[in-house]
């Protein structure tokens, strides 16, 4: 009668398979995550553009009014909270425009700049988990220029 042992019979992976599989899963999982952090500084510069651009069009629609006379600058008014402009002068140079979670504008509007040493209008917007945000200037004399993936995210 041949007898064998417990141990002989059972198959199982060594420390060295184990240690190699737990390596690889954790490289695999830190080019995910690589990958998920540059797909959401994707998404949140394209929000940050999305409402440089909605509100663009809204101080471009209340200056266009034949009827529009303002008696106010703004100097630096900022919202990072969402939701209509919470600042009344604001609210009036951007009629309609909603601001989504996660965003920080910050605005400047000087009616009596007429030339082009001078800016007559600015708007820059953040996304707070973007590393990149985005800023529209127009000066006085009507040129605009447009500022791309900024870099300095973040709502601070």
């Amino acid at each position: 009668m041949k007898r064998t042992s417990l141990y002989s019979q059972e198959r199982a992976f060594t420390l060295i398979e184990l240690l190699t599989i737990i390596a690889i899963i954790g490289v695999l999982a830190g080019m995910a995550m690589q990958s998920f952090k540059q797909y959401r500084a994707r998404a949140a510069y394209a929000v940050a553009e999305q409402t440089l651009n909605d509100a663009r069009i809204a101080l471009e629609a209340a200056l266009s009014e034949a009827d529009a006379t303002y008696a106010f600058d703004l100097n630096n008014v900022s919202q990072s909270s969402p939701g209509p402009m919470a600042d009344a002068n604001a609210r009036t140079l951007f009629p309609g425009l909603n601001l989504p979670k996660d965003i920080k504008i910050t605005v400047n509007h000087d009616q009596a700049c007429l030339s082009g040493a001078c800016l007559a209008s600015s708007i820059s917007v953040r996304h707070c988990v973007g590393e990149e945000y985005v800023t529209w200037q127009r000066y006085g004399d009507g040129i605009e220029i447009k500022l791309d993936h900024v870099l300095g995210g973040g709502c601070a």
